[in-house]
């Protein structure tokens, strides 16, 4: 079914006071990988799951909101406790293994940063028990990339100069001293 046309009916859904019904819908948007990555979806089943008063539930689909209101803060806060505060218990029932960065950068540059930090912190948490998540909310929100580095032009001329020495010397040289070797062996073996 088109995420619009599930959109939709959620919406009726909602306008009827049927909840469950339109959690149910935008779950299976999520959790069947068809549109795990739309944050929009995340945002509406956390709003729903809030309303249900399942507000540690709520936190889960909060989490890449950027612009958070206290009571999303609290939820997400309850979520990040209820996981131990394990980075990677927190991306992994949330699904961020699932989540296409490159998708949630188009919506949110935030969010997918967010996500970035968590795979990252998954990662080193393997190696770092007493990693918290929530810190990642307090540090500066970009990811800096190393940038190649530019060789020179003395260091172009020395890199030419070792492949035409290794090309034109040290490969004809070992071509030769292995012919020889087998020359020397034929002829001490007496089949030459």
């Amino acid at each position: 079914m088109p995420l619009e046309k599930t959109l939709r009916k959620v919406e009726y859904d909602i306008q009827n006071g049927d909840l469950e019904k339109a959690k149910l819908r935008l779950n299976g948007l999520l959790c069947h990988f068809a549109y795990p990555s739309n944050l929009l979806v995340r945002r509406k089943l956390g709003d729903i799951h809030y309303h249900l008063g399942n507000v540690r539930e709520a936190g889960k689909y909060w989490y890449l909101v950027e612009d958070k209101s206290p009571e999303m803060e609290q939820a997400i806060r309850l979520y990040e406790k209820a996981c131990g505060h394990n980075p990677y218990v927190i991306g992994y029932r949330m699904n961020a293994h699932h989540i296409d960065i490159h998708a949630v950068r188009q919506q949110s540059e935030y969010a997918a940063n967010m996500l970035v930090e968590m795979r990252d912190l998954t990662v080193m948490s393997s190696d770092m028990p007493t990693l918290y998540i929530r810190d990642i909310r307090t540090r500066e929100h970009t990811i800096d990339l190393p940038q190649p580095k530019k060789l020179s032009f003395f260091q172009w001329v020395v890199t030419i100069i070792a492949l035409l020495v290794f090309v034109f010397v040290i490969i004809p040289l070992v071509i030769s001293v292995g012919t020889l070797l087998v020359l020397f062996y034929l002829h001490f073996t007496g089949e030459l």
